[in-house]
């Protein structure tokens, strides 16, 4: 008894293999029975090489994603989100808090600017201290009186500088001041 051909078969048809494949049955057969098997697979319209390797559940094609993929896809997608926003908060902050100390700089600068300005125009200062200022100025608002400004902090940390105008309501130039000074240079001129 002669062996022609080593078959492996699946319930979706017969085809050859090489001795090294897998497969559930193995088929030993004659030559007689070659030709049998051969009219029985045209008789099914099935051909070997359309049907090697496959089988009826591997020709349907996935076309969504599971349950568990698509839950670890909306985990990492809100780990990412939640660390994203953590930052954009933490940046905000750091920008408002920036923000808040160039705008006390500025008005601290214009504040001073101002008071330097005043002092270089004042005719007299008819009273003076660390902490308050006040000087006259020729006239500004073209009559012929002179006109009288005091710069003022009262020494408490964290209270306004204020200016005053000609008696006026006194108005905040800065907030928030934690230290002033005037130091005065004075020279006596005359004999």
């Amino acid at each position: 008894m002669s062996i022609g051909n080593i078959f492996f078969g699946r319930s979706m048809g017969v085809w050859p293999m090489s001795l090294t494949g897998v497969s559930p049955v193995c088929v030993v057969s004659h030559s007689s029975s070659l030709e049998q098997q051969s009219q029985q697979r045209q008789r099914h319209g099935q051909d070997a090489r359309e049907t090697h390797g496959q089988d009826a559940h591997a020709t349907r094609r996935r076309t969504g994603f599971t349950l568990i993929e698509t839950i670890l896809s909306v985990a990492i997608t809100a780990v990412i989100g939640l660390s994203l926003t953590g930052i954009m908060v933490m940046a905000q902050r750091a920008l408002a808090g920036g923000l808040a100390e160039a705008d006390q700089a500025y008005k601290a600068d214009r504040a001073m600017q101002m008071i330097l300005a005043d002092i270089n125009l004042a005719t007299s200062m008819p009273a003076r201290s660390a902490t308050s200022i006040t000087l006259v100025v020729p006239p500004r608002n073209g009559d012929t009186q002179s006109e009288t400004i005091i710069y003022s902090w009262d020494g408490v940390a964290g209270d306004p500088l204020t200016r005053q105008y000609n008696g006026g309501t006194a108005t905040t130039l800065v907030e928030n001041v934690y230290q002033l000074n005037f130091n005065y240079l004075t020279k006596t001129l005359g004999p």
